[in-house]
């Protein structure tokens, strides 16, 4: 699957290069006991099937299999258990038969099973400045990395460790090996064979030499360099909401002469947060691991109309989504990486105490002995993986009070419903939404709003502090929204009016009602609809989505503003729309995203995790 995946801005790119290779198709496998293993594939060829199939140096042996119109089943019993399988299906999918496949037979009772990938990070040292004077950098201004910048990136490269294993609900366990480089590698270089067959393998070379590693002891490499960061406040300025300016991935099949590893590379402005930019694109080195692997049901995560997508929102929230929602026990499966097997006592999916993995038992402090720990009707495993662990990122940031999942607690966000019963145990928010026609006045009086039960605390490097509640209410006609705050701020929300995601359908409105521009008293009001419905992958530069001003105009949108006794208020009145999906009834769910910005400013403080769309339901009898 020769693929590069360029990340430039908000959008990234997936563009094939060459013909790609047969993929197999999805394989199923069960495991009823530790002897057992029942495979499920499909294949529209007309061929008898069967499985080939041998554990370590044992000979293989070749088990007939059930065909059944396109599907095939086959049994192999007698095997060894908690041992790691190798097996080619034949046929599968457009393939006479599947390239060399893995999994394994059930461990032990009490034993979690992980996968551990162990990346290479290469960071070059040597930093280029988009805008450096000819005759060399000013006083002050820094020409290698400092032991600090490359602490940070250490920070931020655990950081996405935690997000895969939140993601994956504990199973895909990412290890890091970071290598400096001082070797300044001149001109921004590109995925092209040209600049991979130069300098990037001669590192590859120099580090494996250094480390007395093999190629095969990571499974993948991301390549970092500082390049296009600006010295002058207007050159920073135009960093991407303060992330690692752009990124690219080849896949497996990489063109360059490392056999079967894929590569990201992601050039960064100085102490830029690199995190969403290595989440990304190394996700499409998993989805290049899971295509070769037999597994071709993980998403690509760059979703649009023809994707089978769900109900999320954009960048975290979708990286999130997809990874939670792929087979758990598909990550051992892998051909990539290493099996890792720790003790489980109570058999809830943490690890007793097992240092190697991002969290254990002992350092969530729950009950190894017991899978929930509070008795709240939600796993100890379930807790840890509620949020995605990322609170802040990509300019926004979880500012109601980040309540991390407690396994002690049985009402985490003190809202009165069990953890267990709660969609959103994190946060006390009222989903259920009344029925009501505040009146537009700049004023909130008592009863008028119902508040989404949770603020956000604002805050800026002058040391500015505002702390803004929210309110969202509705009638026949209309979609209410308002913000009471301590001091002037700009209202910013997302609606997926139809609560089928953010990459399906023209029901996806992103507004800003603003404060009054100075001078003014009437609000600055913004409105987009992205409209996924004209879809076109032929388009350029965007081939992904229309935002449209046009479908749900500002004019359209009735919005005032005041301050009166100490508070700043913004109420907005959004109308009924059928095209948008924008109904309005009784029963109606549709996922929001809340959050306030100050004036001026880039970052929004959201009620939830950075790109999150909470479902709420329109209620009449609230």
């Amino acid at each position: 699957m020769k693929r590069i995946c360029t990340f430039v801005g908000l959008f990234a790119t997936g563009i094939s290069l060459a013909a790609s290779p047969s993929h197999p198709g999805e394989v199923t496998i069960t495991r009823p006991n530790a002897s057992t293993l029942n495979f499920r594939w499909h294949s529209t060829r007309a061929e008898a099937g069967n499985v080939e199939i041998w554990q370590g140096e044992e000979p293989h042996e070749t088990i007939a299999a059930v065909k059944n119109g396109d599907d095939y089943r086959a049994e192999a019993t007698g095997l060894k258990g908690n041992t790691e399988t190798r097996f080619i299906l034949s046929p599968q999918g457009d393939a006479e038969h599947s390239r060399q496949q893995l999994t394994a037979t059930l461990p032990p009772k009490g034993t979690l099973e992980t996968e551990t990938l162990p990346l290479l990070a290469v960071v070059y040292s040597p930093i280029h400045y988009s805008d450096a004077p000819a005759g060399g950098l000013p006083a002050g201004v820094s020409k290698n990395l400092t032991n600090d910048d490359l602490e940070l990136i250490r920070k931020q490269l655990e950081d996405v460790r935690s997000f895969y294993f939140h993601a994956t609900h504990g199973r895909l366990n990412l290890t890091w090996d970071i290598s400096a480089e001082n070797t300044d590698i001149g001109n921004r270089p590109s995925l092209d064979a040209g600049d991979v067959t130069g300098a990037f393998e001669a590192s590859m070379a120099r580090v494996l030499k250094e480390k007395g590693k093999k190629v095969g002891d990571y499974a993948g490499v991301v390549f970092m360099f500082g390049w296009g960061e600006g010295i002058s406040p207007e050159a920073k300025a135009k960093v991407y909401r303060g992330q690692a300016h752009s990124g690219g991935t080849y896949g497996w099949d990489a063109p360059w002469n490392v056999a079967r590893t894929p590569y990201t590379m992601i050039n960064f402005g100085h102490r830029a947060d690199i995190r969403w930019t290595v989440t990304h694109e190394f996700g499409h080195q998993l989805d290049s691991m899971a295509d070769y692997s037999g597994y071709p049901s993980l998403a690509f995560n760059h979703p649009d109309p023809i994707t089978d997508v769900g109900a999320f929102g954009e960048h975290w929230d979708c990286n999130y989504w997809l990874l939670s929602h792929f087979p758990r026990d598909n990550w051992a499966n892998l051909v990539f990486g290493t099996r890792h097997l720790s003790k489980d006592t109570d058999s809830d999916g943490l690890a007793d105490d097992d240092p190697t993995l991002p969290i254990d038992e002992k350092r969530f402090h729950s009950d190894p002995k017991k899978a929930d720990t509070d008795s709240d009707g939600l796993s100890d495993l379930d807790e840890y993986s509620v949020t995605s662990g990322v609170y802040a990122g990509l300019n926004e940031e979880m500012a109601s009070g980040v309540k991390p999942p407690d396994p002690r607690n049985p009402d985490t966000d003190g809202d009165g419903i069990p953890d267990g019963a709660d969609p959103y145990p994190s946060y006390p928010a009222q989903t259920l939404r009344r029925f009501a026609t505040p009146v537009l006045d700049g004023r909130w009086d008592k009863g008028e709003w119902q508040t989404m039960g949770m603020s956000a605390n604002l805050s800026d490097a002058s040391g500015t502090k505002v702390k803004a509640e929210f309110g969202l209410e509705w009638d026949d006609q209309y979609l209410y929204v308002s913000m009471r705050s301590s001091a002037p701020a700009d209202l910013v929300f997302d609606i997926d009016a139809m609560n089928d995601g953010w990459f399906a359908g023209t029901d996806n409105y992103r507004m800003v009602i603003a404060a009054p521009a100075a001078g003014a008293t009437e609000p600055v009001i913004s409105s987009v609809i992205w409209d996924w419905s004209v879809f076109d992958p032929t388009k350029d530069p965007n081939p992904y989505l229309n935002q449209s001003k046009d479908i749900v105009k500002a004019s359209d949108i009735s919005a005032v503003a005041a301050q009166t006794g100490g508070a700043y208020v913004l109420e907005a009145a959004i109308p009924m729309n059928y095209k948008t999906g924008l109904r309005l009834y009784s029963g109606k769910r549709m996922g929001v995203k809340l959050g306030a910005r100050l004036p001026g400013g880039k970052q929004v403080f959201t009620l939830f995790e950075p790109q999150r769309l909470m479902t709420v339901e329109l209620h009449r009898d609230y």
